[in-house]
């Protein structure tokens, strides 16, 4: 059985689109995955403002990794159960992600400090 939606789903507010879309990626078990091989998943982080090249298999991985995790939590959010270790991973991977601070007249803000995969979590 198919079910489509009568509306579009509306945008995320803000900055919040980008991981939307992140989440987005893939429509699993039996769909289309944007991030399937790195060359794919090198050319979507291209498209949504990533400063990547080539990414490594293992890159590719911890990308699909961090997006699982966060549908994961998504899902605990509507009363599913949460992978045990979603929050361990996102925990970890945020904390390398690297971020600096940009103190400016305008305000402070948090900004990624590497480029590439950890740059991109940075940004989310």
């Amino acid at each position: 059985m198919v079910f489509t939606m009568a509306t579009p789903r509306p945008c995320a507010p803000g900055r919040l689109e980008l991981v939307q879309e992140f989440v987005n990626s893939a429509e699993l078990p039996d769909g289309d995955d944007e991030l399937a091989s790195s060359t794919a998943a090198a050319a979507w982080l291209r498209r949504h403002g990533a400063g990547v090249g080539r990414i490594t298999d293992a890159e590719r991985r911890r990308l699909t990794d961090v997006r699982e995790a966060l549908r994961s939590l998504l899902q605990g959010n509507a009363g599913h159960a949460v992978e045990p270790n979603a929050a361990s991973l996102l925990t970890s991977t945020f904390n390398d992600a690297g971020l600096g601070a940009v103190i400016s007249p305008r305000g402070a803000q948090l900004v990624p400090a590497r480029s590439g995969v950890q740059g991109f979590f940075g940004e989310l």
